[in-house]
């Protein structure tokens, strides 16, 4: 790709070496950010006096989880969490600021256009108050941005083929994950371990994992076989069958609190919610842990 940095004409073959020219002269300064939030579908509001006013229509999700007794698995359940959105954010910053002057977020997302919607896409934040937004891993300096962007590169690849090998509704969204699914995979690209995904729910079929097969060497994540599929080690909590690790409670605790997206319960937007967040984090290590990641 042709780009001109600094008033000056560079070719860069792909993303990695993109963020190389940008920082090599000291001009810049990269970050990596995983985010999360809670999704406002509708976006809907009224006008106050000329001023528009968000009005708050979540869409709820069952966690199975009892605020007051955390631990047993055995009760129906009474906790309901907003459905959260997720994404990883590539920040570029002018050295020595804080004010960014370019941000890029990725994950697999409603397709616009005709287009697969799995792309590195401006991102303009323009989150109603009640969605919040948080921060839950940091990644400063080139070196962790190259790595997400050569591994979202792969994932990126690895989609379009199977997108392109069948007619799926919306080019797979849902059936191939969601804005979760990538940021949980990618998370655990980051972290070298799937066992440090933190996000919540995976909705991903995992019938079409076996296409990450070539891939997965180089992106740190060994296939394993599991009720006669192969699959990534990533849960999916639509497949509890192939992914035991979706109902482990202690888990599945750390990852709904890690989707909490504030770290301060009075700062939710819904006094039930905000009591359950502050009993779950009274009662649970687990969950408590979960909502303080950083």
């Amino acid at each position: 790709m042709a780009v001109i940095i600094g008033g000056q004409a560079a070719t860069a073959r792909d993303g990695a070496q993109l963020i190389d020219l940008l920082t090599a002269g000291g001009t810049y300064d990269v970050a990596a950010f995983d985010a999360r939030m809670f999704v406002d579908y509708l976006g809907c509001f009224v006008r106050q006096q000329n001023t528009p006013l968000p009005i708050r229509i979540p869409t709820w999700l069952a966690t199975g989880v009892d605020p007051l007794d955390p631990a047993n698995t055995n009760t129906a359940g009474r906790l309901l969490v907003p459905a959260n959105h997720s994404e990883h954010i590539l920040s570029l910053f002018r050295h020595g600021t804080i004010q960014p002057v370019a941000l890029v977020k990725w994950y697999i997302g409603i397709p616009e256009g005709g287009r697969q919607g799995t792309l590195f896409k401006a991102a303009v934040h323009a989150c109603t108050s009640w969605a919040n937004f948080r921060v839950v891993r940091t990644y400063p300096g080139p070196e962790p941005a190259r790595r997400l962007v050569t591994a979202a590169g792969h994932v990126m690849r690895i989609l379009n083929v199977v997108q392109g090998r069948y007619a799926f509704d919306r080019h797979g969204y849902g059936i191939l994950g969601v804005c979760n699914d990538t940021t949980g995979i990618l998370e655990s690209i980051m972290q070298g371990d799937a066992d440090q995904s933190s996000v919540w729910p995976h909705l991903r079929d995992p019938r079409y994992d076996f296409y990450y097969a070539p891939l997965a060497p180089t992106l740190g994540l060994a296939l394993s076989d599991s009720a006669g599929l192969s699959v990534l080690p990533v849960v999916s909590d639509t497949r509890p069958d192939v992914h035991p690790k979706a109902l482990h409670r202690p888990t599945l605790l750390r990852r709904i609190g890690a989707n909490i997206p504030t770290r301060e319960p009075a700062a939710l937007h819904f006094p039930e919610l905000c009591e359950a967040v502050e009993l779950l984090a009274a009662r649970s290590a687990e969950f408590r842990a979960g909502l303080s990641l950083r």
